[in-house]
């Protein structure tokens, strides 16, 4: 379909012509916002595939969590089992679980701070 010829006292030329600017505005807005998409599922997905640790203190815990922070793997040193009051071990579990998972978090910061930097500020800021 072709536009109707301008005319000079066409008082709907111009918003016509205001239309069709926003239209392609929107459109260019819509392709970023499909590519910034596909780039955080692509980065999501890289980091679901890595693996962090986290040790307690004591190094008797350790912890293995992926990239969105899910627990993998918790080994714990056969001895502790037996030698340590449950209290304890558990804070050593949560401690090593803890870090782990702060170290997904800051890989996720490094991963998407230059996509989102208000979600995911430089270190240092908050």
């Amino acid at each position: 379909m072709t536009s109707p010829p301008f005319r000079a006292g066409d008082p709907i030329a111009g918003l016509r012509r205001s239309l069709e600017d926003t239209v392609g505005d929107l459109t260019r807005m819509q392709e970023t916002i499909d590519a910034q998409l596909a780039e955080v599922r692509s980065r999501t997905e890289l980091l679901r595939t890595r693996r962090l640790e986290g040790t307690s203190d004591a190094r008797r815990v350790h912890a293995v969590v992926d990239g969105e922070g899910l627990l993998q793997d918790l080994r714990i040193e056969p001895g502790a089992l037996r030698s340590s009051h449950p209290g304890r071990l558990g804070g050593e579990i949560v401690q090593a679980v803890s870090r782990a998972r702060a170290a997904a978090s800051e890989e996720n910061r490094k991963a998407f701070h230059d996509l989102m930097p208000a979600m995911f500020p430089a270190e240092g800021e908050s």
